[in-house]
């Protein structure tokens, strides 16, 4: 026996959700420690000698467990957009940059927050890794890249 369709309403439908989790870093406590002193923590395949940053507890290709790798924290802006977001776990929008950043030393790209002076963050431009001003709502946000004067 087939339902009767109910008509759909010519309003925006409307979901609340609020949800509550609680979790540890785990096994990337050291990355999320790193990120808070404006240090880069890799890992490293100790048998297809891949390394990630961010890191990755299991390689990718050959599943072995990863060790960790201390990297300079400096590479170069691949590309970068700036605009009003307004970032996870925050309660207010405002401007920033993000970037998808070549850090040397590691063989993947990773997409991060850039700060400075829009003119100079372009293609190219390098980059250092620095530790948040402020005290931030996740550890992950603690990572922030600035122009590398040097």
């Amino acid at each position: 026996m087939a339902h009767p369709r109910k008509p759909v309403t010519a309003g925006p439908l409307t979901l609340e959700l609020q949800l509550r989790y609680a979790y540890t870093p785990g096994g990337l406590r050291p990355y999320f420690e790193a990120l808070q002193q404006g240090q880069a923590l890799a890992s490293r395949c100790p048998q297809c000698q891949r390394i990630w940053f961010p890191p990755r507890l299991l390689c990718s290709y050959d599943r072995s467990t990863t060790e960790w790798v201390r990297l300079s924290g400096r590479g170069r802006i691949i590309s970068v957009t700036c605009g009003t977001s307004r970032l996870p776990l925050a309660q207010t929008s405002s401007h920033h940059c993000f970037a998808l950043l070549a850090l040397d030393g590691a063989d993947n790209a990773s997409f991060a927050r850039v700060i400075g002076d829009e003119r100079v963050l372009q293609k190219g431009a390098r980059v250092r890794l620095s530790a948040a001003a402020a005290a931030t709502p996740h550890p992950a946000q603690s990572a922030c890249f600035v122009v590398d004067d040097k």
